[in-house]
């Protein structure tokens, strides 16, 4: 292994492990967001917060998006370094896995909240059956 290959090993094994560790906190926040906004007695202050929360998760997986972006040339320097070597073809396919991910959590949020309006829109309300 040369030096050059060597060096780009190490920055995107940096950037690699920076934007899969963007993109888990990302999902972390993502998921406390829906239970703000889709969990049980909600108030006008959990509503507002779970906003926040999603547009702060927005920003996490677009800085996850760039950081993996930002180690594919140094991953396919070392793809034609080495050759296919297990440890580069691992960090493309986690780099590829962590950008699909990213870019599906966008979309996430969005997509249940309207499948809970029409799961929530079709059910019919249960009549009350309490006699005096």
């Amino acid at each position: 292994m040369t030096k050059t290959s060597k060096v780009m090993l190490v920055f995107a094994c940096i950037f690699v492990t920076l934007a899969f560790s963007l993109f888990a906190f990302q999902a972390y926040v993502e998921l406390c967001s829906m239970g703000l906004l889709f969990g049980g007695d909600n108030t006008l202050g959990d509503a507002i917060g779970g906003i926040f929360i999603f547009i702060y998760s927005i920003m996490l997986g677009i800085a996850a998006i760039v950081a993996a972006v930002v180690s594919l040339p140094f991953e396919i320097i070392l793809l034609k370094g080495v050759g296919k070597k297990w440890y580069s073809l691992t960090l493309l396919i986690v780099t590829l896995a962590t950008i699909v991910s990213a870019v599906v959590f966008f979309f996430l949020l969005p997509a249940v909240s309207q499948a809970i309006n029409n799961a929530t829109s079709s059910s019919s309300s249960i009549p009350s059956t309490s006699s005096y």
